[in-house]
């Protein structure tokens, strides 16, 4: 099950991660708040920073849409 989560950073930026797996946004949720929060994307291991989750979506944003 794939989706697009929504990451706030602390430096005031919003993240998109689009084509996630729900378990790896459920890794994130976990770790959120802490200074470095860890996951792997495509086979590679990433550190996303401190990031507080906004929100999952099954499938992807219609970005044509206008959200």
């Amino acid at each position: 099950m794939t989706g697009t989560a929504v990451l706030y950073r602390e430096n005031e930026d919003i993240l998109y991660l689009e084509g996630i797996e729900k378990s790896t946004y459920e890794e994130i949720v976990k770790q959120s708040g802490q200074e470095k929060c860890q996951c792997k994307l495509d086979h590679k291991t990433i550190d996303l920073g401190k990031v507080t989750p906004l929100g999952f979506k099954l499938d992807n944003v219609d970005w044509e849409y206008g959200y």
